[in-house]
């Protein structure tokens, strides 16, 4: 299914007067929160979070008490290295990706491991001489243990310096298979990045477009950033594209660099995409040029528009359910907190 809106009318989405609780923000709460990459709400109100900085899933209550952690810095079973993203699972449990190791957890609701899958597909050779290549990783693993990932991304230098361009394409992977068995290749996905700045996407820094994604449940969504344009997926197969008919917001930084103009010339079109506890897709896009503010656009399961909602510059969607919301916020100091929020939509308009 594909579909495309010239304009974005329903709902205005709006919060409630004050955080139901707030969790590591130092008063109410005193859980120190270091790189947040992820957060679920859980059935019966319970929030669980990945706490990268400490390697380790961190479990709340449904008013915000801390019922347990799990895991710690290591390579073995439950351990990890770089938590890079969080999903939950269909049977309530959830899923844990690790950039460094390279792998999948899954663990059950009570936060016992299920399974864990490494994601060592065999080496592709370049395709051409002077090509760079980067490691793929894995963006979704349905509950089976279904990947969808890219093994590899190829980037060509000209000569001339700045920022490259990284072509990798997306396939599905089928469970259990050691070879990682190939379904299909999906798609090719393309983004940018600085090789001379290590691992950091210049792109990302400079307004530049890259790849956003997240899942939950089965579903799974991502964006390029470079157009407004959202891929769905559910259960490992493509069921929706979703198209904005709207021009890019201008960028105008008080300094860059002439040969990363190009590509910083616009902020991309959706600076976070997420999937929520009942499906919708939420995306955030800038709305004027000082940021203090931005807009999150939601979409229902279906693709068609709920509504919008604004929210200031440092929070982050990380769930919603259909009455309440949890953000992931930042202080002056860029210390971590998560609050939790009642939700409310407006009449149509």
């Amino acid at each position: 299914r594909i579909g495309t809106h010239t304009s974005l009318g329903g709902a205005r989405g709006s919060l409630g007067a004050r955080p139901l609780f707030s969790i590591g923000d130092g008063q109410t709460d005193t859980t120190t929160l270091f790189d947040v990459r992820g957060g679920i709400l859980a059935d019966g109100g319970a929030i669980i979070l990945a706490n990268a900085g400490f390697h380790e899933l961190v479990y709340f209550s449904e008013h915000g008490k801390l019922l347990r952690r799990i895991g710690r810095d290591g390579d073995g079973p439950g351990e990890f290295q770089a938590i890079n993203w969080l999903q939950a699972r269909v049977d309530g449990g959830v899923h844990v990706g690790d950039a460094r190791t390279r792998r999948v957890s899954a663990f059950t609701p009570g936060g016992d491991l299920l399974w864990s899958r490494p994601y060592n597909p065999t080496p592709e050779s370049p395709t051409a001489p002077n090509a760079m290549t980067a490691r793929g990783f894995v963006l979704f693993s349905t509950d089976l243990g279904a990947f969808l990932a890219f093994p590899t991304a190829v980037a060509l230098p000209d000569g001339e310096p700045g920022l490259l361009p990284l072509v990798a394409d997306l396939r599905l992977y089928d469970p259990g298979q050691e070879s990682f068995a190939e379904r299909g290749n999906l798609t090719v996905i393309t983004w940018y990045e600085d090789p001379t700045a290590g691992s950091i996407p210049l792109g990302s820094l400079l307004g530049g477009p890259r790849l956003e994604y997240s899942g939950h449940s089965g579903r799974m969504a991502y964006t390029e950033g470079t157009t407004f344009q959202i891929d769905v997926f559910d259960d490992g197969a493509r069921t929706m594209r979703i198209r904005e008919d709207r021009p890019l917001v201008p960028f105008r930084p008080d300094s860059v660099p002439e040969r990363y103009v190009f590509v910083a010339d616009s902020i991309p079109a959706y600076q976070s995409v997420k999937v929520d506890s009942a499906h919708r897709i939420w995306v955030r896009a800038a709305i004027d040029d000082s940021r203090t503010e931005t807009e999150w656009r939601v979409f229902g399961s279906d693709g068609l528009v709920i509504g919008t909602m604004t929210l200031p510059e440092d929070a982050e969607v990380l769930d919603a359910s259909e009455s309440r919301v949890l953000l992931l916020r930042f202080d002056d100091l860029d210390v971590e907190s998560v609050e939790l929020w009642e939700l409310h939509w407006s009449a149509l308009f």
